[in-house]
């Protein structure tokens, strides 16, 4: 009989792992704070100020395998300037959220990687208290090449958004286990991989795109008045770029 409690141990070992899992990903359950943040996305102006935006659908397979309970996958485009930003923006548990980083999705549709090392970046945004550190690559495939700049933040309640990625994807797993709502956002352009990543378009639009994302992640308990907040800040983008000063004075 003693020659069956190692098993009967390994066993209950793995129905325990097995479950914690479950309960940690919210497989039996609702994951009711990544429910509440996926509303917000919805509330994402299409505007913001200059910047219009063209959104996409993404299919249901895409987002099961993103583990996305809320997206947006939308083209920004500068009016004024003509330059063009693509978004991807999700929320859903670390597990699935935490994977599938363009280091790996773009190989995997047959783009290769110009840099041999994935960067670090921080975009100059005087408006975010929080860290914004993003991971950034470059891609290309025939005569198409694009950056990819990304990113992940985990909600807290210290009053700021921190937005943080590291090279090291260990690093990354580390920094956010477990999390129920962990967002991911991707600034995509087609652009030179030569060209000096502070040329990139993405750092004129992560200036409005940024503050305006992290105040509503601030009143994600009350997503109605986030997204109404936002639209007021995009407003007032579009005034700012149509209202250039007094000049000199005569």
């Amino acid at each position: 009989m003693l020659r069956f409690v190692p098993l009967a141990l390994a066993f209950v070992a793995v129905v325990g792992v097995g479950v914690y899992d479950g309960m940690l990903n919210h497989r039996w359950t609702p994951n009711v704070e990544a429910e509440q943040c996926a509303k917000l996305l919805d509330l994402v102006p299409e505007s913001i100020g200059p910047w219009k935006g063209e959104s996409y659908e993404t299919s249901d397979e895409i987002l099961r395998t993103a583990g996305a309970e809320g997206y947006v996958s939308r083209l920004y485009k500068n009016e004024e300037t003509g330059e063009q930003v693509k978004i991807w923006l999700i929320v859903g548990p670390f597990k699935h959220v935490i994977r599938h980083t363009p280091d790996i999705c773009y190989p995997s549709n047959d783009f290769s990687r110009y840099e041999k090392k994935i960067g670090s970046y921080k975009f100059d945004v005087p408006e975010v208290q929080g860290e914004n550190q993003f991971n950034t690559a470059a891609f290309r495939k025939g005569g198409v090449s694009e950056r990819v700049f990304w990113s992940w933040h985990k909600p807290d309640d210290t009053g700021t958004v921190t937005w943080f990625a590291s090279p090291s994807m260990r690093v990354n797993r580390e920094t956010y286990p477990g999390t129920p709502a962990l967002f991911k956002l991707y600034f995509t352009t087609s652009v030179d991989p030569e060209a000096p990543l502070e040329d990139n378009a993405s750092n004129e639009f992560a200036e409005v795109f940024l503050p305006m994302l992290n105040q509503m992640i601030l009143a994600r308990e009350n997503p109605e008045a986030a997204g109404a907040a936002a639209e007021v800040y995009a407003e007032k983008v579009g005034l700012d770029a149509s209202d250039p000063g007094d000049g000199a004075e005569s």
